[in-house]
């Protein structure tokens, strides 16, 4: 940072301060302290190089145009590596910054408590503009910020690497003075107070990444009413959590308890995609979340979920307890369709229901020996994606309703594993005018494609093996 940059005192743009380890020239963070004109964004970086008494000089609540701060620690202050500087408590408590603020982010801080601006008396309650809170990688943090619910502006919300939290209770919520009196374990409660108060009411995204000892996040009613994004990521101890998301429209779910799925989507009704990545102990796709969300759902994605039998209910295999489905389950409004690497899953999709499909990646199944139910029907299909198909290592003969792949009229991609070598598929694919490339490991079709790219049916079709 420049000498004495502290004397520019009309300065209103410094979108990054970076605090050396020396803390002279213009490194200290000391060089903020008559900078009360800034404003805009700010990132403070190298904080693990602050006293208490420089971040109280420092005067971040003098400086009411900042709108947008950031606040970094390094992420290695110790012979071992780990964040374990008690110091981080106060420096934090002396960054207390102005009530204007918008947006508040907070990444690697190594202290075991809030500062007193966000504590559990108060929260960030003073802070009524905040539409954006992130807090990453803070692992001796024991619980999430208290009262952020009653952040009535609130719209994003990422919880990230908080590895200590084992509970999200009614504190997460409300403060003390709200009568809703109930703690992690007890299932949903509901606000008891005699004028309702919904909590996060403008709260659209949610992220809850890498909080591996997270076992229990109480619902309390009524809350999130805008919520339209949900993502968990990392949770592998999550067993219950809130079910009642009335605006949800995108969740994805990754590498978290398979419990948390089932405890929380029955309740789901406006779902348009749905993403479940490296769930390894999710054995099914709970059959009341594809049937409350059939009609609204645009894509799907599964990838790597080893223990995945069933995704779409069917007559076959019925689930205990559930009731009866139509065999296929309709999804008219489904464009995408992205299931890989699932070896257990006990057949392909039934595709008779998803005639709007653009998208079908179906990839990294076992000796496949038939071409999915009902593909004849994706006269909009754009692309397609499927394989393995073989017996044992060896190519198979003839592929189960290979003569489906003519009604793809609408094609424009195609690549193909493991497909057997024989001439009829070239015949098929004459009727595709619109397919643009053509990619397989085979080095049969990677020929036969170099065929088509030369065809004039085919002008422009490209081979990428």
């Amino acid at each position: 940072m420049p000498v004495e940059m502290g004397r520019l005192t009309n300065l209103q743009t410094l979108t990054r301060f970076i605090v050396g380890k020396d803390g002279g020239g213009g490194r200290s963070i000391k060089q903020l302290k008559c900078l009360n004109n800034l404003r805009g964004e700010l990132t403070i970086s190298g904080l693990e190089n602050v006293t208490i008494e420089e971040a109280r000089e420092a005067d971040l609540r003098g400086k009411q145009n900042i709108h947008s701060l950031q606040l970094w620690w390094g992420t290695q202050r110790s012979d071992n590596g780990k964040m374990d500087d008690d110091d981080d408590d106060d420096v934090l408590e002396g960054l207390k910054p102005h009530p204007n603020l918008k947006s508040f982010f907070i990444s690697d801080f190594g202290g075991t408590k809030y500062p007193t601006w966000m504590a559990p008396s108060t929260g960030l309650s003073a802070y009524k503009n905040l539409i954006e809170l992130r807090i990453q990688d803070c692992p001796r943090l024991e619980y999430v910020p208290p009262m952020l619910g009653e952040l009535a502006f609130l719209i994003v919300l990422k919880l990230t690497g908080m590895e200590k939290v084992k509970c999200i209770g009614r504190e997460f919520y409300y403060g003390s003075n709200n009568n809703s009196c109930s703690t992690c374990g007890t299932g949903a409660t509901s606000s008891s107070s005699s004028e309702t108060v919904v909590a996060f009411p403008s709260l659209n995204n949610l992220t809850l990444s890498g909080m591996f000892n997270l076992e229990d996040w109480l619902e309390v009613l009524p809350s999130f009413p805008s919520l339209e994004i949900l993502i968990l990521k990392s949770c592998p101890e999550l067993k219950i959590m809130p079910s009642r998301f009335p605006s949800l429209k995108r969740l994805q779910f990754w590498s978290t308890n398979r419990m948390a799925l089932r405890s929380f989507s029955s309740n789901l009704i406006s779902v348009k995609v749905l993403q479940i990545y490296y769930c390894e102990e999710l054995k099914w796709v709970p059959e009341r979340l594809l049937q409350n969300n059939a009609h609204v759902l645009e894509s799907m994605i599964f990838y790597q979920c080893d223990k995945l039998e069933t995704i779409f209910p069917s007559s076959q295999g019925r689930q205990e307890g559930s009731s009866p489905l139509p065999t296929p389950l309709v999804f008219p409004s489904l464009k995408v369709l992205e299931i890989y690497k699932c070896p257990l899953l006990k057949s392909l999709p039934d595709l008779r229901g998803m005639t709007s499909l653009r998208q079908l990646f179906l990839y990294g199944f076992k000796e496949l020996k038939s071409l999915p139910e009902g593909l004849h029907r994706l006269t909009m299909l754009e692309f397609l994606e499927i394989g393995q198909f073989s017996e044992k290592g060896l190519q198979l003969d003839y592929i189960k309703g290979e003569e489906d792949l003519q009604n793809l009229v609408s094609l424009r991609g195609l690549r193909l594993y493991g497909w057997p070598q024989h001439k009829n598929l070239r015949d098929q694919l004459k009727h595709l005018t619109n397919l643009l490339f053509l990619r397989t490991a085979a080095d049969y079709l990677t020929n036969m494609a170099c065929e088509l790219a030369s065809d004039s049916l085919f002008h422009g079709t490209t081979s990428l093996p």
